[in-house]
């Protein structure tokens, strides 16, 4: 038995599915590192039909998303740094964090985008409270 099922948000975030139905793509292409197409979404869900920007200018909330993702990893970094060398110097710290930060920018920058979606587009579609069950 899975631990996350179709209808929990965790599961269209890791997946990467569209937030309505859990079975459309959320992103054009599975992996983030083309850097030409990196945030490149379909306009509507292909399984749903549900709208995947609400409004222009829908994602630029999605800083705020990727901010604190970015925040937690640069802490992440420094505590690891803390812990593994004895007696780190400034230097050790910021190859540390800006080494990560680098190489984790494309997923952070895709699940920025999905977790600010999931926000405000619920399981079921934009009408949901006006389906018949």
């Amino acid at each position: 038995m899975p631990l996350l099922k179709k209808g929990n948000p965790l599961y269209g975030i890791l997946h990467q599915k569209c937030p309505a139905c859990h079975e459309g793509e959320f992103f054009k292409h599975k992996h983030g590192y083309r850097f030409k197409e990196i945030g490149d979404y379909p306009s509507h869900c292909a399984h749903c039909r549900q709208r995947l920007s609400i409004e222009p200018g829908f994602y630029f909330g999605a800083a705020y998303v990727s901010y604190a993702l970015n925040v937690a990893l640069m802490v992440s970094c420094a505590v690891a740094v803390y812990v593994l060398i004895p007696e780190p110097e400034a230097h050790h710290y910021l190859i540390a964090i800006f080494s990560m930060t680098a190489l984790l920018f494309p997923g952070i920058f895709r699940f920025s985008r999905i977790i600010w979606a999931t926000m405000f587009i619920p399981f079921g579609g934009e009408n949901k409270q006006f389906k018949k069950d």
